[in-house]
């Protein structure tokens, strides 16, 4: 499993995926194999695999936040966002302190939204689930830059410029924070700040 995961690391698929299989081969309730043989399906976009790796990995150890998580991320790739939704839900009422998992949660909603009849619920919801993310990773860039993106999108525009501000506070040499906080002093009507971001970018 270990050398699998330094094959993982190298982004030699092939070998990490047969020294997962040979660790769960060896020991069928390792639920790290498991779960590790289906972020190599995931990765090279092979999900129904992926999915059938994390359900062997939740069966091993159902008391493992993790392959929730990664089986949400199979189905949100999918574009299967309840199913995704109802799996990051279920690593989070496991792990309540699982940053990523509240962060993949509100992607979910932000994806799903589009397709609602009322998008403001999914939005808000993201809203939830992108700041517990960033109160249990408070250097989780993208969380910042999604949360800034969807509080202009709901026209709270003194949380967005906070957010761009964290944002680019975790990430200085990103010019994109920069940018989005430029064209939202644009929106304001603020063209010297708006100068100011876009120079900095």
């Amino acid at each position: 499993n270990n050398q699998g995961v330094g094959y993982l690391a190298q982004e030699n698929y092939e070998r990490a995926l047969w020294e997962f299989k040979t660790a769960a081969e060896l020991d069928p309730k390792y639920a790290e194999a498991h779960s590790n043989k289906g972020l190599v399906f995931k990765v090279r976009g092979q999900y129904p695999e992926a999915i059938e790796a994390f359900q062997a990995a939740i069966k091993a150890d159902p008391k493992w936040a993790t392959p929730y998580n990664h089986m949400g991320g199979a189905y949100l790739a999918e574009k299967k966002y309840e199913a995704a939704i109802e799996y990051f839900k279920r690593a989070i009422k496991i792990d309540k302190e699982f940053a990523d998992a509240y962060y993949n949660l509100g992607i979910a909603y932000l994806e799903r939204a589009p397709l609602q009849k009322n998008p403001k619920k999914d939005k808000l919801n993201a809203v939830w689930a992108l700041q517990r993310a960033t109160t249990h990773n408070t250097r989780l860039y993208n969380a910042h830059l999604e949360l800034a993106n969807t509080y202009r999108d709901l026209g709270d525009w003194e949380k967005a410029i906070l957010r761009y501000r964290l944002a680019i506070e975790t990430k200085p040499g990103d010019p994109l924070p920069w940018k989005k906080l430029g064209e939202l002093y644009l929106e304001k009507g603020d063209a010297l700040k708006a100068e100011e971001a876009f120079a900095a970018a």
